[in-house]
């Protein structure tokens, strides 16, 4: 155990922690991704390292490789550039979908894949985010999202969820505080196809509650009380609805699914409520978000 006062700043393996104030922390990896080197996976694919930085990523940058574009020679080093990735998206959740999706593609290594991961890195770089926490008082209050990036013409959805302690009930105005706090996140693609994006949302709040119990009872550990208040935010309006009364508009499948949402709400003391999507953090673990685009 160290102590880390006021105005100081220590590093770790992996991590700096620097006290900006009294009741004001900022996380980061800055000295670690100085100490990332990246000359010899340029090497690799045989190229120069970009003057400028690259503005090439979106979504479909890191798709998986088709079967034309495997390359065997390509899986170790993808291996060691996400296994750099991961490590840095644990501390950074606003680039979270990039390190998730980059990873699923080891098994069809590829040069396109390989060169996407080395840009991300060179991104992270240049780009090095710190977390925020702030005081959060002696009884904390849970604030949660989640969300659901849906694709119509495939069906396909990608979760995403986070969770915030705060020191009240209330969301401070500016949209940058959002980014504060945060204790926990998650993505993953949806395990099936969904008809619409309110069906994508179901999944996302389902993918919520079910990690949602074990978060609850580590803060009431941490902070030594017996019940914590928590909110629950969507920007979906059908769902928003459907949950407050409690009746489903698609057919009994969906009842049974809504009934369970609302009785393990209950069990939590959690409040469903209704955000704008512009505040709804959890769309950036939906999206592949570049930097200056986290609630764009």
């Amino acid at each position: 155990m160290c102590v880390i006062r006021e105005g100081s700043e220590r590093k770790f393996s992996g991590v700096d922690i620097s006290r900006v104030s009294t009741g004001k922390i900022h996380l980061s990896q800055v000295s670690y991704l100085e100490n990332t080197d990246t000359a010899p996976l340029w090497e690799i694919l045989k190229e120069k390292r970009p003057s400028k930085p690259w503005k090439g990523l979106d979504g479909k940058s890191a798709e998986p490789s088709t079967e034309e574009e495997v390359d065997n020679q390509y899986e170790k080093p993808i291996r060691t550039g996400v296994g750099t990735l991961q490590w840095r998206v644990r501390m950074n959740p606003l680039r979270a979908v990039w390190g998730h999706t980059v990873a699923q593609s080891i098994s069809k290594p590829s040069r396109r894949v390989f060169k996407i991961v080395v840009h991300i890195i060179e991104m992270l770089k240049g780009h090095p985010d710190k977390r925020v926490f702030t005081s959060m008082g002696l009884v904390p209050v849970m604030h949660t999202y989640f969300d659901t990036a849906f694709k119509f013409a495939t069906y396909a959805a990608r979760l995403g969820y986070v969770v915030r302690i705060l020191h009240s009930i209330e969301l401070r105005g500016d949209l940058r505080s959002l980014l504060e706090n945060w204790i926990a996140w998650a993505t993953k693609k949806a395990g099936r196809k969904v008809g619409s994006s309110t069906a994508g949302e179901v999944l996302a709040f389902e993918f919520l509650l079910k990690k949602l119990f074990g978060i609850v009872a580590l803060v009431k550990a941490m902070w030594g009380l017996k019940k914590v208040r928590v909110i629950v935010y969507t920007d979906s309006s059908p769902l928003h609805d459907q949950f407050w009364s409690g009746k489903a508009q698609t057919n009994a499948t969906m009842q049974g699914v809504l009934e369970w949402y609302i009785q393990e709400m209950r069990v939590l003391g959690a409040d469903l409520q209704w955000i704008t999507r512009s505040r709804n953090v959890a769309n950036v673990m939906t999206k592949c978000v570049l930097p200056g685009g986290e609630m764009a």
